[in-house]
């Protein structure tokens, strides 16, 4: 999976809002059964979400990474149920490339920013950020969940949830 390739086409921004508003809207049985499609056809990506759920964050934090995870698989599946399996190397790589996405979003002077300022600065140092409607929208999602004053979504976890989403995303957008 070169890095320069991209099998999934860029998504509007009216596409990306109503794919993830359909998302959003699956019953409880559509989320169930997408999660386990999600990992009969991406085992590596499946692992890398579930891992780093389980490892780093409290329940509460890893069911909103896995359930915001489960979304954005939901959507890309939607585009092109045809996506090519990532490997664990290729995830490895596209987090190596995104260290710099957790530095900015961890940085001090971020981390008490409001939404607008912090997704602004996101994108000034990341032009050529893949699917970036998909990442505003997933950067809301988690937004409105650190601002309903989840207290184990602190500033540092929401660092790391959209440092994870954001490896998941670049994954699926070239598979």
């Amino acid at each position: 999976m070169p890095e320069s390739r991209r099998r999934v086409e860029e998504l509007s921004e009216q596409n990306a809002e109503d794919l993830w508003s359909r998302s959003l809207n699956f019953l409880d049985g559509e989320r169930s059964r997408s999660w386990h499609e999600f990992q009969v056809h991406q085992p590596a990506l499946y692992h890398y979400i579930v891992d780093r759920s389980e490892s780093r964050f409290e329940p509460e934090v890893a069911e909103l990474l896995e359930q915001t995870a489960s979304l954005i698989w939901r959507l890309f599946f939607s585009v092109d149920d045809e996506l090519e399996r990532i490997m664990a190397a290729n995830i490895e790589d596209l987090e190596r490339s995104n260290a710099s996405v957790l530095q900015l979003l961890s940085d001090e002077s971020s981390l008490h920013s409001n939404f607008e300022d912090r997704f602004d600065m996101l994108m000034e140092h990341s032009s050529d950020l893949p699917q970036r409607h998909l990442f505003r929208l997933t950067f809301e999602h988690l937004d409105t969940a650190h601002s309903d004053r989840n207290p184990e979504l602190d500033d540092f976890n929401f660092a790391l949830l959209m440092f994870y989403l954001r490896v998941f995303i670049d994954c699926l957008d070239q598979a």
